[in-house]
């Protein structure tokens, strides 16, 4: 039965890795022994002798037992080759003669994603952790052990993955049994995991791939990764009719108008703490719309005039602040950008900001395109 086996996706950005100093792995595969189950590559054998057979072991000439999948115990003398997955800005040493399985991240001496080597990359936007994004599920943990790579420690998790359960047919069966070694680096710009793992249909299946996957650890190469945009999905047309103004956000964002009087916020479906809101409030002099729009507690990182064929106005960006007792240091809980601009109508001055918040600043400006988009489409009726 083939494996199906779910796993999350996340976009990725731009982080430079430093260079970390070498340590040694805390998981040491012991080579393969003659007890070992037989290698894909074929190794020269021994003559046979002439001893005699043993008087306890059948005289019966053995029947060969099928095997599930192949072996890949690694030997000192084995050929190995280099391989890369550009899209994760990877390369590793695996045996000769593997391929990658498709367009996954995923090597294979049997051509299909059950049994072989491979490998994730993801930026971690909290609250995420490496694990909730990088393992699949259903899966059960197994075992869990510290490791060290080259480029950071880590964790050594083994784990079995179930396919997907059929209501009233009791347990789902088990689709592959996994080992994954993860390692969470952090940069200036933001937090990163990375994946290497093996892979097959049972335990002693995967124990044979130790010394591959200890190999494939051993040799890679992270290196810096160029952004991929985000795919935000369809845009689709939102209407404020109380001041005549459309826009385009993705079908991704979902909301209304708040609690507020003059107010409609957005949440992005899979991140929750990504937001996108537009706000208005008529202004009487002398308010000016920073007064009027803008968040407290909140401080000012900067601001800058702005023209749009709608209107003039500022960009502001700023850090939110959350409340303290007195003389206490107000925490940090999130970053935002505003476009504020002043329109003039029959009713008089009209303030309006538009603006993109998240909960660190880094994520804020990873996607400030978004906000860009959303500004671009603006237009008023009349």
């Amino acid at each position: 039965m083939k494996a199906s086996i779910k796993y999350s996706v996340v976009g990725l950005a731009a982080l430079a890795l430093t260079s970390c100093a070498p340590v040694t792995p805390t998981h040491i595969p012991s080579w393969p022994t003659a007890s070992s189950p037989p290698a894909v590559t074929a190794l020269p054998t021994t003559a046979p002798t002439d001893e005699p057979t043993p008087t306890d072991l059948p005289t019966a000439e053995p029947t060969a037992e099928p095997t599930a999948e192949p072996t890949a115990d690694l030997d000192a003398s084995d050929a190995v080759m280099a391989v890369s997955a550009p899209d994760l800005s990877l390369t590793m040493e695996l045996p000769e003669g593997w391929e990658r399985v498709g367009d996954e991240a995923f090597w294979s001496p049997t051509g299909d994603l059950a049994y072989g080597i491979g490998a994730a990359r993801a930026i971690l936007q909290p609250p995420m952790e490496a694990e909730a994004v990088l393992l699949p599920m259903p899966s059960q943990v197994l075992d869990s052990e510290p490791a060290s790579t080259t480029w950071g420690d880590g964790h050594r998790v083994t784990l079995q993955v179930y396919e997907e359960a059929v209501e009233g047919q009791g347990q789902a069966p088990v689709a592959a049994v996994e080992r994954h070694v993860m390692v969470v680096r952090v940069g200036e710009a933001c937090r990163e995991a990375t994946d290497i793992y093996a892979r097959a249909a049972d335990e002693q299946s995967l124990a044979a791939l130790d010394a591959v996957l200890d190999a494939a650890i051993a040799s890679a190469v992270w290196g810096e990764q160029e952004p991929v945009p985000t795919d935000w999905g369809q845009p689709t047309e939102r209407v404020i009719e109380s001041i005549g103004m459309r826009f385009d956000l993705p079908e991704s964002f979902q909301g209304r108008p708040s609690d507020l009087d003059g107010q409609y916020a957005y949440a992005h479906r899979d991140d929750p703490n990504l937001q996108v809101s537009v706000e208005w409030a008529r202004l009487e002099p002398p308010m000016e719309p920073e007064a009027a729009l803008l968040p407290t507690p909140a401080r000012v990182l900067k601001s800058e005039p702005v023209e749009l064929a709608w209107g003039a106005g500022r960009l502001v960006t700023l850090e939110l602040l959350g409340m303290a007792d007195e003389g206490e240091v107000a925490p940090v809980v999130g970053a935002s950008k505003h476009l504020l601009v002043v329109r003039t109508d029959a009713e008089g001055r009209l303030g309006i900001s538009i603006a993109l918040r998240a909960p660190e600043l880094d994520q804020l400006e990873t996607n400030l395109d978004l906000l860009d988009a959303i500004i671009a489409s603006v237009r008023f009726e009349g």
